[in-house]
This record gives C-alpha cells, sequence and structure tokens, in this order.
C-alpha cells in the first residue's frame, strides 16, 4: 500500500480535531442543559414532601374538620348552622332522604359541600381549591344533596300552629289563631342572555321573585320559587293559592301579610286609615300638573331611573330638582303619600281612598304589561317529580353504558342480527 503524502495526512488529522472538537461541544452543551433541568426539578419539587393515598384522605379530614366540626363559630360561618344541626342534617339524608356513602366521600362531606356552595354563593372552581376535589364531582354532589333535600321537604318544613289564646309572646299574643306571616323576597340568579329583561328588576338586579311563609319561631311553611323578577308579589300569591299542593290556611285561621296584598279572609293585611295632620299639601294646578308630567317624561327619555315596572329607587330627589327648576318658588316638595296630594286637587276621589276596588286583581292580569307568566314556578311536588324522573334517567344512561347488550337493545339504529352487523362492517370498510 502506497504511503500518504504528508500534506493529506495532516488534512485528515486537521479533520478528526474538528470533529472530535464539535462532538466534545455537542456533549458538554447536554451534559449542561441535563444538569440545569436536574437543578429546576429539585428547586420546585424536591423541597416538598411527596403526598401519598393515605395522606390525601387525612387531608380530605382535616379541611372536613376545618369547616364543620372544628367549633360552633366555624361551622355557622362556613355552613350557616351550628355543629349540632349539621350533624342532625346529615343523618336525615342518609335515614330519610337516601343518600349513601360513595367510595371516596363520606355523607358529611357531601352535604358540607353541598351548604357551603349554598351560603357564599361560590363557583366549582373556588370549590376546587378549598376541598380538594374534581369539578365534575363537586357538581355531581350538589346535584345529588340537592335532590335528598327536596326529598325531605314533608320533614324540613314546618307544620303551621296557631297562636293560642293564653300565649304569652309579646310579638304575637295580640294576634290570636294567626298562622304566621308571608313575603316574597328577590333571590340573584343566573339566566339566559336573552332572558335576562324579563327578570330585571326595578333595583336593576337579576333575580327571581321567591314567595316564602314562615311560622312564628321564623321558620319556613311553604316556599314557592321560579317566578321572575319584576312580578309583583300579589301575583306570585295568587298562583301559589291555586297550586292542588300550594298554599293551604286551616279554617279559622290567617297569616300576616304587608301593604303589598290584598287584605282579605284568611289575609291581615295593615290598616291605611289612619292620617298624618303635621303635613302641608299643596293645591295643584293644571299647569303644575303639565310641567309635572314633562319632567317626568324628560326622566323616561333620559333612561336613567325607568325600569320595567316603574321607576328605580332615588327617583324622587332628582323629580324635586326638576319641578323647581321648571317652576321656581312653588314650595313644592316630593311626599311618599300620592292620595293626599291627589285629593286636594280632586275632591270627588276621597271617596274611593280605602275602598276595596272590586276584581282589581283579575284586571291587573288582564290589563297588566307584565311579560312574566310564571312558566318556571314549581312547588316541593312537582320539584320532587323531577328529581325523581332525573335520577331514573340517569341509572337507566349508567345501566345502558355498562351493558353492551343492553345498548344494543335500546339502541333502534343499531343492527339486530349478525348479518347486518357484517354488512354495516363492509359498508364501513368500504
Amino acid at each position: 500500500m502506497a504511503r500518504l503524502s504528508l500534506t493529506r495526512s495532516k488534512h485528515r488529522m486537521k479533520i478528526s480535531q474538528i470533529v472530535v472538537t464539535f462532538w466534545n461541544e455537542v456533549m458538554t452543551a447536554i451534559t449542561w442543559f441535563f444538569l440545569s433541568q436536574c437543578a429546576s426539578y429539585y428547586k420546585y419539587t424536591g423541597g416538598k414532601l411527596r403526598m401519598k393515598n393515605i395522606s390525601l384522605d387525612v387531608d380530605r379530614q382535616s379541611i372536613l374538620h376545618k369547616y364543620a366540626y372544628k367549633s360552633d363559630t366555624a361551622c355557622i360561618s362556613n355552613l350557616r348552622m351550628t355543629r349540632r344541626c349539621f350533624t342532625k342534617l346529615c343523618d336525615m339524608p342518609h335515614t330519610l332522604g337516601g343518600l349513601r356513602t360513595s367510595r371516596y366521600m363520606d355523607i358529611d362531606e357531601q352535604v358540607a359541600i353541598f351548604l357551603h356552595i349554598i351560603a357564599h354563593d361560590v363557583k366549582n372552581r373556588v370549590m376546587i381549591g378549598r376541598f380538594q376535589r374534581y369539578g365534575q364531582t363537586i357538581s355531581k354532589i350538589v346535584m345529588l344533596v340537592c335532590n335528598v333535600v327536596i326529598r325531605l321537604h314533608p320533614h324540613l318544613l314546618k307544620k303551621p300552629k296557631p297562636v293560642t289564646e293564653n300565649s304569652t309572646d309579646q310579638g304575637w299574643k295580640w294576634f290570636k289563631n294567626c298562622l304566621g306571616a308571608l313575603d316574597g323576597t328577590h333571590i340573584k340568579c343566573l339566566v339566559p342572555l336573552k332572558d335576562k329583561p324579563k327578570y330585571r328588576t326595578r333595583k336593576n338586579d337579576i333575580a327571581t321573585n321567591v314567595l316564602g311563609v314562615c311560622s312564628q319561631d321564623i321558620q319556613f311553611i311553604y316556599v314557592l320559587p321560579g317566578w321572575k323578577g319584576p312580578v309583583a308579589d300579589g301575583r306570585v300569591f295568587r298562583d301559589a293559592l291555586l297550586w292542588p299542593h300550594g298554599l293551604k290556611v286551616p279554617r279559622l285561621g290567617y297569616y300576616l301579610v304587608d301593604a303589598g296584598y290584598t287584605n282579605g279572609e284568611c289575609f291581615l293585611a295593615p290598616y291605611r286609615g289612619v292620617m298624618e295632620k303635621s303635613r302641608n299639601y299643596h293645591n295643584w294646578t293644571i299647569p303644575e300638573d303639565a310641567k309635572l308630567v314633562e319632567a317626568l317624561v324628560n326622566m323616561v327619555n333620559m333612561g336613567e331611573f325607568k325600569a320595567d315596572n316603574g321607576f328605580k329607587s332615588g327617583y324622587l330627589q332628582r323629580l324635586e330638582n326638576a319641578v323647581k327648576e321648571k317652576i321656581p318658588n312653588s314650595g313644592i316638595l316630593v311626599e311618599p303619600s300620592v292620595w293626599d296630594s291627589y285629593i286636594q286637587v280632586h275632591k270627588e276621589a276621597r271617596k274611593w281612598r280605602n275602598k276595596i276596588f272590586p276584581h282589581y286583581e283579575d284586571l291587573c292580569i288582564i290589563f297588566g304589561k307584565d311579560r312574566a307568566q310564571g312558566n318556571k314556578a314549581k312547588d316541593f311536588a312537582q320539584m320532587e317529580e323531577g328529581a325523581n324522573n332525573e335520577e331514573q334517567s340517569e341509572q337507566i344512561e349508567d345501566g345502558i353504558c355498562n351493558n353492551p347488550k343492553l345498548f344494543i337493545a335500546e339502541n333502534p339504529f343499531y343492527p339486530n342480527n349478525s348479518s347486518e352487523i357484517e354488512m354495516s362492517r363492509y359498508r364501513f370498510w368500504a
């Protein structure tokens, strides 16, 4: 073999040195990259204790103890009830409602999650961090406990008892045979965007109007949710009387209602016939009426105080200032009572004050501008039926998913015999 020349041998040695140098640089970069990754991993995980499966159970028990069993003060702050009441409430769904302990969650933790959500109106994402559970698990538990509580309404709602003749209660001894009191309240809710105008109240809140009937010791007797916020309390009250399982008043008993309801049989409203003598009234003239109406029209056009069923709170002061600008030195002040000022001008209207308007409630339904129909209002009987149907459908779906043969039998689009199955496979692959 011929010997290589000196020039070619030096050229090959130089190439080999370049390759070795490049390889060393690459390996050095890979080594430093690997060491930096190891250092970063140790920085974020090396100083923390690894949590095993058994420590998760201990941690969740400590979380439940923090929210429910630490003290009565903590339990009231988190769940809105004492520890004794929480223990009794956990026993009732188990013994009467059919709530069972799951594989990974006890009954008291399920009830605590449900109570914490409805007490503080927190989101699912917040509950994930507080109770260390998946969001899907929390949603399922809330719906399950809610359905169980709906079934417990015969045990949770109190039976009405009248005030006795020998009652010594300073607030109720004057109302013999009284069963309690009722009133409506607005509860904020989340609705689709297209339905928000129907639920917007005069205070510009998206809420639902709920009728609540309470006993003398502030315990619920009857509840009717589902009506839209702008609906008048009297209309929700009439709907409660029309339900088959609605509000029933025993014979010789009655409920106390506020001035927003009609004074009638079985319902006692406050008397409005007392007049205050210390007020100074103004005799309105026709030009002043025109200026007042003009000021109201301007407020409506501005849209700042206009609501679906009238004006928002705080409009009276703005109206008083507008009247002062249009009628200076008139001394007109806005008063909450409209009857007194109206009678000063219209003497013939005095006879209608404190008089019952015949068929007023029915005429409100005919000529009212209220768009709410109460389609989503449900009493406890309907809610219980809906909860039972929902659970039955879920059980059927779970059974079908776990049993392929049942899925084939229940699915009308699935082939029934083997030849159809083979043909369907052939068509699919073709």
